[in-house]
């Protein structure tokens, strides 16, 4: 539990980091596959020469590989994209932790256990989205296009939750599920942003230089790979529940951290929803 404490610690920085990055200049393709391709280039030479799991006996991990990695260029596009759309990063982490609006809705077609306290959950999730975005209806209609980023960012969040969390009991390493995750996370960013890195090219070479490209660098590092590190070799040791419960300290200290870098203040409105979405 430890080592997902710290992995918290970090998570929370994603997106108030994300958002200096954004609005530093760089394009949001080049960010995206940035995030993703630095920390497999870094985790590369360490897994080429192992083959840990025999693929040709057991091909379910494969494919469950392939989904968690999917998953999470799902989860990484999404979230980002809301910070670039202009949400502030604690609004958009407290929208992704709302996935239990997902598991309520999933409920009535899959795991039908606990399907009340799975309804109840997603009430109260839905309504403190309702109140720490601006408390009205016609607020949230007003924000609707970007609203829908960070609420598909959460259906990913669950999904990504429950793959590294099942994948680590089967036996499969920590280093070995990391790299697996930004290998097809990365393969699937290029297909979904393929078109738009030939438009942001330009403006990604102007942007780069050894400042910004040192600051892009141990972002993807410190704060996206160590983090995914420390949670999957934690996540081992406990149940998906109890990573999901430790999961949600990071809109808080995501709320913390951008209140301290921007000076914001947040809205009681927001707390309260920040309650019932925790």
């Amino acid at each position: 539990m430890i080592a997902i404490t710290f992995s918290i610690l970090l998570f929370g920085l994603i997106h108030p980091l994300s958002k200096v990055l954004l609005d530093s200049g760089i394009p949001f393709s080049f960010f995206c596959l940035s995030y993703i391709g630095v920390r497999l280039f870094v985790q590369f030479p360490l897994n080429i020469k192992f083959n840990p799991l025999n693929f040709k006996k057991n091909q379910q991990p494969l494919i469950a590989l392939i989904t968690f990695g999917f998953v999470g260029a799902g989860l990484q596009f999404f979230e980002f994209k809301g910070i670039d759309s202009g949400l502030s990063p604690g609004t958009v982490t407290f929208i992704m932790f709302s996935y239990p609006i997902w598991l309520a809705v999933l409920s009535f077609f899959t795991d039908k256990t606990h399907r009340f306290k799975k309804i109840i959950s997603g009430i109260l999730s839905a309504l403190g989205v309702l109140l720490i975005t601006g408390g009205s209806l016609q607020e949230i209609q007003q924000q609707t296009l970007s609203l829908i980023f960070p609420l598909a960012a959460s259906a990913c969040l669950a999904l990504w939750i429950f793959f590294s969390s099942r994948l680590r009991r089967q036996g499969v390493k920590a280093l070995r599920l990391s790299f697996y995750y930004d290998f097809f996370a990365f393969i699937a960013l290029l297909i979904i942003l393929n078109q738009k890195l030939f438009v942001d090219y330009t403006d990604f070479k102007s942007w780069l230089n050894f400042q910004t490209g040192s600051y892009l660098i141990l972002y993807s590092l410190v704060i996206g790979l160590l983090p995914n590190l420390l949670f999957y070799f934690g996540s081992k040791k406990v149940t998906s529940y109890q990573a999901g419960m430790a999961m949600a300290f990071e809109p808080v200290l995501s709320s913390l951290y951008s209140s301290f870098i921007w000076e914001l203040s947040f809205s009681m409105f927001f707390w309260i929803g920040a309650i019932f979405i925790v």
